[in-house]
């Protein structure tokens, strides 16, 4: 099986890679473990919408339940390539879905380059608000 793959980040007891792939036309948020086994493949997030667009590279928690990844909304690009309108999500996991965590304040928010204190209370990103 081929999968197209950009952005990854080891989990922090290095036995994972957290991903954002592309497989059969989709986007997806995925983990492997370090092996690179596909069996060991875990697909936290499929884009529900045609046009989505996941940005990477992911981010763990410190305690390895939760990963941030950035979203494009469709149709938000600017003339410079740039995106405009992303928004955070936190990946369960264990339970995998998606958990709104920032949405922009105005139109052309870029926010992403995601990174978890190391109490895993606070998630600082970049951000041109």
């Amino acid at each position: 099986m081929e999968i197209e793959y950009s952005g990854g980040n080891w989990s922090l007891d290095g036995t994972k890679l957290v991903f954002v792939g592309k497989r059969d036309g989709k986007e997806h948020v995925a983990t492997i473990e370090a092996s690179g086994d596909l069996d060991t493949l875990q697909i936290l997030y499929t884009e529900h919408r045609r046009g989505l667009r996941l940005y990477g590279p992911p981010a763990w928690s410190p305690d390895g339940e939760q990963i941030v990844v950035s979203i494009q909304e469709p149709g938000q690009l600017r003339l410079s390539g740039q995106w405009t309108n992303s928004y955070l999500y936190s990946l369960s996991v264990s339970e995998p879905g998606l958990i709104s965590l920032l949405e922009p304040e105005r139109i052309g928010t870029i926010n992403r380059g995601m990174s978890f204190s190391p109490d895993g209370k606070t998630i600082a990103f970049s951000s041109d608000r």
